[in-house]
């Protein structure tokens, strides 16, 4: 390389890749906020207002009570805020959230527990809504792919528990482990989506004959499917990538730099 093509590489192709990596990563960031207040809405208005489950439109609900006809509505909205809405804004939280690392560890530990919660509760109404219409368990794709994520999500927040907030966890072990923490969650959340998608289709396919898929019922769903595939790709982006200064500052780190 001459150096008049290093000097051209230096002052114009390096800060214009910098530039576009760090754009990108910003973009990623804020469609990924953008997406999961979408997606808490899209959850919302589908099981509240445009609801296939209980004779129609403008029936919707939810209830913990079995014998009551709302109760199946539980499932889809807890799964959606638990894999569409509280696990990928607690991934983002260390990203864009303006405050200390403690409160950031805090945060993240607190929606990540509110996934949990709700995602138990999704799994307990899908398991007793089966078992009281006969369907059987697991005998749908998403079913074991729902299973997968819910496991790998239960794995993923013990080992983050011992890792990062049990009192003996010792220090030195915290960089080792969160490389693959953050990779297991990222991997969690497109798991969910999956599911999320499979779920979608579920409902357009099992519900169509018996209660009838109005216009409304097929974009919200298509809608909701859409939106949990474009969070979690913009998650696995954001979560993901250093802006071209950290990038530097992680090559200065390493022995030899």
């Amino acid at each position: 390389m001459t150096a008049a093509t290093a000097k051209f590489y230096t002052s114009v192709i390096r800060p214009a890749v910098e530039w576009l990596a760090d754009a990108t990563l910003i973009l990623a960031l804020a469609f990924a906020l953008l997406s999961t207040h979408a997606m808490l809405a899209m959850i919302v208005a589908y099981v509240f207002v445009v609801n296939p489950f209980v004779d129609g439109q403008g029936d919707g609900g939810v209830s913990l009570d079995k014998s009551n006809p709302l109760f199946p509505n539980t499932h889809p909205l807890c799964m959606g805020l638990a894999f569409g809405v509280f696990m990928p804004e607690a991934a983002l939280v260390y990203r864009w959230l303006p405050a200390s690392r403690p409160v950031k560890k805090y945060l993240h530990s607190a929606l990540h527990t509110a996934a949990i919660v709700a995602s138990s509760i999704g799994w307990y109404v899908s398991w007793n809504t089966d078992e009281m219409v006969g369907f059987g368990h697991f005998n749908r794709l998403h079913s074991h792919i729902g299973l997968i994520a819910l496991f790998l999500f239960y794995c993923q927040y013990l080992a983050g528990f011992f890792a990062f907030l049990f009192p003996g966890a010792p220090l030195e072990d915290r960089p080792r482990y969160a490389p693959n923490h953050k990779f297991a969650g990222v991997l969690v959340i497109s798991i969910g989506a999956v599911a999320i998608c499979t779920g979608v289709l579920y409902i357009q396919t099992a519900y169509a004959e018996q209660f009838g898929i109005t216009d409304t019922n097929q974009y919200f769903t298509i809608y909701i499917g859409l939106i949990a595939l474009l969070t979690a790709t913009m998650v696995a982006i954001g979560v993901s990538r250093s802006t071209a200064k950290q990038a530097d500052t992680n090559l200065s780190l390493r022995p030899g730099h």
